[in-house]
């Protein structure tokens, strides 16, 4: 989490940011209040729901964090600046594929997922079209094993 929030010290305000994976919204929050417009996705929306709340006031939370999963996003084609993404396992192409759907060309995305190799993480990436920003590596989180890397969706008409 503190690397993701580091990394978006350089991310300009207003940046349209989806959270998906949100768990109990605590980053979720945190994105929220740095002055990011941020929505959220998790299969259990509730606690991010609350937490959000508790920054930007229920109706704004209640129409900002919805019920979905990485495959199952209910987005907007080429909607968001930045995803930050929080794989249950270590994705696949496909897996990806739906992340990039809602970035827009010249997005970024941040992905961690639990424990797994590097180079997996960036296959899995490069295999949806995602270019390879920051080499993936290995962390921990709640001192359990993971792997996390920043990728971006590049195309012909990407944004500045």
């Amino acid at each position: 989490m503190d690397h993701l929030l580091r990394t978006l010290a350089a991310v300009p305000p207003l940046a349209r940011i989806l959270h998906v994976g949100c768990g109990d919204g605590t980053l979720t929050a945190n994105i929220a209040r740095l002055g990011f417009e941020v929505w959220a996705c998790d299969a259990n929306p509730e606690p991010a729901r609350d937490a959000l709340a508790a920054v930007l006031g229920p109706d704004v939370a209640e129409a900002r964090v919805s019920r979905a999963t990485p495959d199952s996003l209910g987005f907007a084609d080429d909607t968001f600046d930045w995803v930050a993404v929080h794989f249950e396992a270590l994705p696949t192409p496909e897996d990806f594929a739906y992340v990039h759907r809602v970035m827009h060309p010249g997005a970024w995305v941040w992905a961690s997922a639990p424990a797994g190799s590097p180079e997996a993480l960036e296959a899995a990436a490069s295999g949806a079209g995602l270019a390879l920003s920051e080499r993936a590596a290995a962390d921990e989180k709640n001192g359990e094993p993971v792997v996390r890397g920043i990728f971006r969706r590049v195309g012909d008409d990407v944004r500045g």
